[in-house]
C-alpha cells in the first residue's frame, strides 16, 4: 500500500471535522490480519502524548477492514459504533465529526454512525497519516481526491454543501 506522512501535526482541535473523497478498492494489507485498524486519516501516534486528534478507518479490535470508524484517542478509543462497511469499486464522500458531544460519521451525506461522548481530543503532535494505521503498518488502499480537516465541526449543512459541490466530480447523484 501507497500511504502519505508529514511530520507536523495542526494544534489541538477540541472540536473538528475531518473529510475525505476515496475510491474503495477492496485492499487492505499490513501486519495484523489483513490490515486491521488501518485509517485513511489520523494522526501518527507514538504513545507519548496518548493522543490521536482525530481518525477515519476501520475498528482495530474487530480485525475487519472496512469496518469503519470516526473517532479519537485521548488514552481510550472514543468512536463511532462499527457496523458500516464500504463495497469495492465505488467512489465515497466520508466525513467524521466532533462538536464536542457526539463523534458522527458520514458516508456520501447520510449520517449512517454516531455516539455521545463528551471529552477533549488532543493532537499527538507527531504528524499526520493518509492511508496508513497510526501506529504500524498497516495500509489502506484506494484512492484519495480531496482531504480536509476543519477546525471545528461544520455540521449536516456543510456535509451537503460539501457533498453537492463535488458528487459530480466522482460520479455520484
Amino acid at each position: 500500500g501507497q500511504y502519505a506522512q508529514c511530520n507536523s501535526s495542526l494544534s489541538d482541535l477540541s472540536t473538528w471535522t475531518v473529510e475525505i473523497w476515496h475510491y474503495y478498492d477492496g485492499t487492505n494489507a499490513g501486519i495484523d490480519s489483513g490490515g486491521a485498524g488501518a485509517s485513511l486519516i489520523t494522526e501518527v501516534f507514538t504513545g507519548t502524548p496518548s493522543a490521536i486528534n482525530y481518525s477515519i478507518g476501520n475498528d482495530a479490535a474487530t480485525g475487519s477492514p472496512t469496518d469503519l470508524q470516526s473517532g479519537f484517542f485521548n488514552g481510550s478509543w472514543r468512536a463511532t459504533p462499527t457496523g458500516y462497511s464500504l463495497t469495492a469499486g465505488n467512489w465515497y464522500q466520508i466525513v467524521g465529526t466532533y462538536d464536542g458531544a457526539t463523534i458522527k460519521l458520514y458516508i456520501n451525506n447520510t449520517l449512517v454512525q454516531s455516539t455521545n461522548y463528551t471529552g477533549t481530543p488532543t493532537s499527538s503532535g507527531h504528524g499526520i497519516r493518509l492511508m496508513r494505521r497510526w501506529d504500524n503498518a498497516d495500509y489502506w488502499d484506494g484512492k484519495l481526491a480531496i482531504v480536509k480537516i476543519y477546525n471545528g465541526d461544520i455540521g449536516a449543512s456543510g456535509v451537503a454543501g460539501n457533498w453537492n459541490a463535488n458528487k459530480a466530480r466522482f460520479g455520484l447523484s
